[in-house]
């Protein structure tokens, strides 16, 4: 899979890129809403990872000025658990959400689960 990590904190999205790396997975790293929204446009996204928090623009905003391809899915990446806050992510697309710490095993569950294909590999895992 190739996966879009949005996040302007350069150490976990390094973090992260290695787990997708160490798995066979195509990582990458965008620091700003404004950079990833070509890349996550381009078609080349299995998944994009979207930060809530970050400055000048949010991970909502995000999500309302994107138009993301058909097969690529958003999960929200997030430390700040607000109701409000999770519902509008879920209004503008996102499909799950992952909650920050996170370790590999729970990050590659949620990217075989919400996969195409990846529901019953989830159980694998």
């Amino acid at each position: 899979m190739k996966i879009l990590v949005l996040d302007d904190h350069d150490g976990f999205r390094d973090e992260v890129l290695g787990m997708l790396s160490r798995h066979d997975h195509k990582g990458v790293g965008v620091g700003n809403a404004e950079a990833a929204i070509p890349l996550a446009e381009s078609g080349d996204y299995d998944f994009v990872l979207v930060d809530f928090s970050m400055p000048k623009h949010d991970g909502i905003w995000f999500m309302q000025n994107v138009t993301l391809p058909r097969k690529t899915k958003a999960v929200l990446v997030t430390a700040h658990v607000h109701r409000e806050m999770m519902v509008e992510m879920f209004k503008f697309g996102i499909v799950g959400y992952l909650i920050k710490p996170f370790d590999e095993e729970h990050l590659l569950r949620h990217l075989a689960f919400y996969s195409p294909t990846g529901r019953a590999k989830a159980a694998d895992l």
